[in-house]
């Protein structure tokens, strides 16, 4: 008896814990039941907070912030590609490619100043370890002293 009762205890259990997963099966065409329980999962842990800090991957769905003149220049791109589709000729070829040259120099100057800037962080680097090699054995005092002149904190007795 005693058997039977923990089998179906356990099978519960275990029926039980499957249900809360909702699998393809589960979910409406629309997978409904899943957005469903992820925003309980969201509200249970972390109440009105947007963005929930257990998924990585929230940060990166999030859509970027463009100004005012990214989001002009996006739909011009899209107006000259909508109107090349439906009417390829040179004229409109030529609009789509004078887009892209413009878009493709634009990223070219970012990767460029952020070349730069790694250029001068490398030029850092070496002029600190250039001045460390220098100074080789009075960095070794230090590092000495100090560990030699470290104390324990005392903690407060209870």
């Amino acid at each position: 008896m005693k058997k039977l009762m923990l089998m179906i205890v356990a099978m519960a259990t275990m029926f039980g814990s499957f249900s809360v997963f909702a699998d393809d099966d589960d979910c409406d065409k629309k997978g409904e039941r899943c957005r469903q329980e992820e925003k309980m999962h969201h509200k249970k842990h972390h109440g009105d907070k947007k963005i929930c800090p257990d998924r990585k991957d929230d940060k990166e769905r999030r859509r970027p912030e463009f100004t005012k003149e990214q989001r002009e220049e996006m739909r011009k791109f899209f107006e000259v590609v909508k109107a090349y589709k439906a009417d390829p000729t040179p004229e409109n070829k030529a609009k789509v490619m004078e887009c892209l040259n413009k878009g493709f120099d634009k990223h070219l100057e970012y990767s460029e100043k952020k070349l730069a800037d790694l250029k001068a962080k490398v030029a850092e680097l070496e002029k600190r370890n250039a001045e460390l090699k220098a100074n080789r054995e009075a960095e070794i005092q230090k590092h000495f002293d100090k560990i030699m002149s470290f104390k324990k904190p005392e903690r407060p007795k209870k």
